[in-house]
């Protein structure tokens, strides 16, 4: 009935543009796979003809994909390339692209690795400090923030490297910004939204 629905709004032109906030990845599999199995149980009349018309249209690559949306993290990268391989072996729906949400910017280059790491143990650091108007403390959480940004990003990239690797070159591969304070709402959605332009630019 879910995905039934879905499907007689894009029939019936009753949108330009149906866009989906899918359920958790096993439930979604489970509905993308209902008319098959339901064609397949009934195959003729009311039925039959009811999901034949839902399965044009969701096995269509011209009016259907799903986009698959993860973070560079190493559980939500597995689970997305599973659900990508799910997809593909118990659906007919295409996969239209995944998008890689929350990426880190690079802040800091290699090279800024040993400064960091010479900075926290430099004896004069408390010097440093109290000149930048900082306290000793202030300054040491300040540059384990670098550091810690540093090794987020070094990891997120190695995981973005292991999605890349387990999809199809046809598969587009977009990457989102991580979004930080002050970066919500209706200004958060127009920064993600010209984000987006630029990587399908």
């Amino acid at each position: 009935m879910t995905i039934g629905k879905l499907c007689y709004e894009v029939k019936e032109l009753h949108y330009d543009l149906v866009i989906v906030d899918a359920a958790a990845s096993g439930h979604f599999i489970g509905h993308l796979s209902a008319p098959v199995g339901m064609n397949e149980l009934a195959g003729i009349g009311a039925i039959g003809d009811q999901t034949k018309w839902m399965l044009d249209i969701l096995e269509d690559a011209a009016k259907t994909g799903v986009v698959v949306v993860t973070t560079p993290e190493e559980t939500p990268v597995a689970e997305a390339l599973e659900l990508c391989e799910l997809l593909q072996v118990e659906t007919s729906v295409p996969l239209a692209g995944v998008v890689a949400n929350r990426v880190l910017p690079e802040l800091f280059g290699r090279r800024d690795a040993s400064i960091f790491e010479r900075l926290s143990e430099a004896p004069g650091v408390r010097t440093i400090g109290r000149s930048a108007l900082l306290s000793p403390d202030a300054l040491a959480s300040l540059i384990e923030a670098a550091k810690l940004s540093m090794h987020l990003r070094t990891t997120g990239v190695e995981h973005l490297d292991h999605l890349r690797a387990g999809l199809a070159s046809s598969v587009p591969l977009v990457l989102l910004p991580m979004l930080f304070s002050g970066a919500e709402g209706a200004v958060g959605t127009a920064e993600l939204a010209r984000a987006l332009l630029d990587e399908l630019a």
